[in-house]
């Protein structure tokens, strides 16, 4: 069940008068992208859509237009520009910030693994509830949403979170206890939407879900001594606190940008 899904932030200035001369250089990179594109488009053949052409464009004009798998082909352009520079003994953090940072590619939260299917199931569930995508394109390797829509799915995350942590299902060693900062966060959602019945429905509806599957794969993993859970709901438990904390990170994060936010999914 291998999956990792990435969520960036984008800074469409900096895209614009940094990361084109990357994209257009010749020399700089052992492999331009120019022909890192083109070799993948001779691996793939037709089924690879992605085109020189249209992401220069939209990194000329607003990254913020870019399809997520156009940008999957662009930071693993990146990344093995950055591996080959921290392999021959570059500094980690100095090749990131010029490659990723400076380039206005930023890095919000990146979830692997059964733990990837988990979060996007919840981010499936909100979305059939409430609209978030900012386009009616068919699910391209991600989605491609505002920041401000996306913000309403971290609040719904931050709230399912707290009430899954509370209830201290997987019986941790140390009980969760909320740094001031996240009661202050959680208590300003809750202010914000305690006019929204149909949200508290959905994660009361959901708690539920989640408690009533997560005692069903505890119990199997009691009987069978071999049993390993591939439950994405099982693993939501446990994760719980750590979505909740990166949540609110994230929320912090967005709060003040004028930007989209690309999740990029690839299984």
């Amino acid at each position: 069940m291998g999956r990792t899904t990435w969520f960036y932030k984008l800074n469409a200035e900096k895209a614009k008068s940094n990361l084109i001369l990357d994209l257009h250089s010749r020399t700089k990179f052992k492999k331009s992208f120019e022909d890192f594109i083109n070799e993948r488009k001779a691996e793939f053949g037709d089924d690879f859509d992605v085109t020189f052409n249209d992401v220069i464009q939209k990194v000329s004009s607003n990254i913020n237009t870019i399809r997520p798998n156009e940008l999957w082909e662009l930071t693993y352009w990146l990344d093995e520009n950055k591996y080959e520079r921290t392999g021959q003994g570059e500094n980690y953090e100095k090749v990131y910030t010029e490659l990723y940072t400076n380039n206005g590619i930023e890095s919000l939260y990146e979830i692997q693994s059964i733990n990837a299917y988990g979060f996007m199931f919840q981010y499936g569930n909100f979305t059939d509830y409430f609209e978030i995508d900012e386009t009616d394109e068919p699910y391209d390797g991600g989605r491609n949403v505002n920041a401000k829509k996306f913000t309403r799915f971290l609040d719904y995350m931050i709230l399912l979170m707290k009430k899954v942590s509370e209830a201290d299902l997987n019986e941790n060693e140390y009980k969760y206890e909320p740094f001031n900062e996240e009661v202050e966060e959680i208590s300003k959602i809750e202010n914000l939407n305690q006019e929204n019945k149909l949200l508290f429905e959905i994660i009361e509806n959901e708690f539920i879900s989640l408690k009533r599957n997560f005692f069903k794969e505890k119990e199997k993993e009691n009987l069978e001594e071999n049993y390993r859970s591939r439950n994405p709901d099982y693993y939501t438990v446990f994760c719980a606190e750590g979505f909740l904390e990166n949540c609110i990170r994230m929320k912090r994060e967005i709060e003040e940008i004028n930007t989209n936010i690309l999740i990029v999914d690839s299984m």
